[in-house]
């Protein structure tokens, strides 16, 4: 358990490159849990384990079908062996026995300092850039830092009106929805005292917010509500008058920085090419409806032809197609009608969760977020990361039904 914060943490560090390919930390990371878990495998029933064995045989023959209309069978079974280990580590944090609960609360004691650590090296590098106008600690990393868009390192543009840190990551709001995520972490799991929680929280939500990436304050914002809506019911009246004074001090902070920053700007982009709101939201949706429509059952993994052939698709101010940002559009594009019904699955249990006022929602929110704002869904640090939070979420239900 604690090498796996230190995997999410530093997982973008490159240990080597080959030509577009990384192979991270966080890549190093996911198959030494991956080999453990499956070498030490002690499962909690047999009948859920032939279950999800059952469901994963499943899908290995409904994605090999498609395999045979595959065009490119290198990048099919590129992305073929990813979902393979996505599906294995979920079976695997799933099914498996809960390892002593003292170890577990040390490993998320770990993660909250790292988390802490990176985002007050974003607020840092925030101060640097805008204050000093110094670049002296961005590419934390150095020659060791992972690509950011358009496969270069970041860095932020000298004649931007306000320069965007990215902390330990590829780009600024890959930092945000992180640091966001270590915010949630912080309130929900029930392994520090409360002020202690809520001052990690505080402190990964500013470095979140520092990045002023749209991810950021959307995550923020959804937390915030979220953890509103638990602590209304469980907590002391006292309690509870504090606990909203915060969330309206959240939100007054987020307003007057997405005005200052003209942030808000991007949110009326929708329609617009050429822009972050439109690539992320308006094309994908647009793309996905039409594959839907022409591949009700789905696509073969890693083909990109359909994609080329959209015009809204490619970006002709950098003469580039632009990839699919949202994992649930991912599913839901390679996988056509099953995709929907994963997705809807998701939201059902999202809605249990919420319902049931479980600290543990916290958690799935902030990863269901990160997952939304990103495409890399079956990638080793994003598989990393979605078995973290599926053990964190049975450790937080375990501490809870203890105390029920």
């Amino acid at each position: 358990m604690f090498i796996w914060p230190l995997g999410l943490v530093f997982m973008q560090f490159c240990l080597f490159r080959i030509d577009n390919f990384e192979f991270s930390i966080g890549t190093t990371v996911c198959l030494i849990v991956v080999i453990y878990l499956t070498a030490n495998l002690r499962i909690n029933s047999l009948k859920m384990m032939h279950l999800s064995i059952a469901l994963l045989c499943f899908f290995f023959i409904y994605t090999l079908i498609l395999c045979s209309f595959a065009e490119d069978l290198t990048e099919f079974l590129k992305s073929f062996i990813q979902i393979c280990n996505l599906l294995l580590l979920l079976i695997l944090c799933c099914q498996i026995q809960l390892p002593n609960l003292k170890l577990i609360e040390r490993s998320v004691s770990i993660f909250l300092i790292l988390c802490m650590t990176v985002a007050l090296l974003v607020v840092a590098q925030f101060v640097f850039l805008n204050v000093f106008d110094s670049y002296a600690i961005m590419k934390i990393y150095g020659p060791f830092s992972p690509m950011g868009p358009g496969y270069l390192i970041y860095e932020p543009h000298p004649l931007s009106l306000i320069r965007r840190p990215n902390g330990v990551f590829s780009e600024p709001s890959v930092a945000g929805w992180f640091l966001a995520f270590g915010a949630s972490v912080a309130v929900a799991s029930p392994i520090w005292q409360k002020k202690n929680r809520y001052f990690s929280a505080i402190i990964c939500g500013i470095g979140a917010i520092s990045t002023l990436s749209i991810s950021a304050i959307i995550n923020i914002a959804a937390i915030s509500i979220v953890s509103l809506w638990i602590k209304s019911k469980r907590a002391k009246r006292i309690y509870l008058y504090l606990h909203v004074g915060l969330v309206l001090v959240v939100f007054f902070f987020l307003g007057w920085i997405t005005v200052t920053a003209n942030i808000t700007s991007r949110f009326g982009n929708f329609f617009v090419e050429s822009t972050s709101s439109y690539y992320r939201l308006n094309a994908p949706l647009t793309l996905l409806s039409e594959s839907l429509r022409d591949f009700p059952f789905g696509q073969p993994l890693g083909q990109v032809n359909y994609i080329l052939s959209k015009p809204y698709m490619i970006n002709w101010e950098y003469g580039s197609f632009v990839n699919i940002d949202n994992s649930f559009f991912m599913v839901s594009y390679y996988f056509g009608i099953l995709g929907i019904i994963i997705f809807l699955i998701v939201v059902i249990i999202t809605a249990q969760y919420f319902l049931k006022r479980s600290s543990a929602v916290l958690i799935l929110v902030a990863l269901l977020l990160a997952l939304a704002e990103t495409g890399a869904l079956w990638s080793p640090n994003l598989v990393l990361l979605i078995g973290y939070s599926i053990l964190l979420i049975r450790f937080i239900r375990t501490r809870e039904q203890q105390f029920v």
